[in-house]
């Protein structure tokens, strides 16, 4: 396979310092855990910028304020949830099915930044099971 023709875009996240305030550390794992190729912190904070540079992560900082770069995928911590909710990750779910060879459905408008999160995700489980991953499209 032609990697260059077949080239996949970097999958950025965006982190408001604002809106996050109260739970910017649930946030920032959040970024980390979906496999972002660059994190934007916008309005910054350097104790952050730090941690995650130093983790190995491309970080950016934006001016507070700045709008999500179109492209980029913002990230909100689930504080509006209340604690009492089971927290279950959705990549947990999709490994367990396709670990059993189970198809994964896909419903819904494929849009630039849905499609990159969807083929991030599927190579993903491709390296996790070792094995092709049934996806079906509606």
């Amino acid at each position: 396979m032609d990697r260059e023709r077949h080239r996949i875009p970097p999958f950025v996240v965006a982190i408001d310092v604002a809106k996050c305030a109260k739970d910017l550390q649930a946030a920032a794992q959040l970024a980390v855990r979906s496999g972002a190729d660059r994190i934007i912190l916008i309005g910054g904070d350097e104790k952050l910028e730090s941690v995650l540079a130093a983790a190995g992560h491309r970080v950016e900082v934006l001016p507070a304020g700045s709008k999500v770069p179109d492209g980029a995928s913002e990230v909100q911590p689930p504080s509006e949830h209340p604690a009492t909710s089971p927290e279950v990750d959705l990549f947990d779910v999709l490994l367990a099915k396709a670990l059993a060879g189970e198809q994964i459905h896909i419903q819904g408008p494929m849009t630039g930044t849905v499609a990159m999160m969807h083929i991030a995700t599927i190579e993903r489980l491709k390296h996790e099971t070792g094995k092709p991953v049934s996806v079906v499209y509606s």
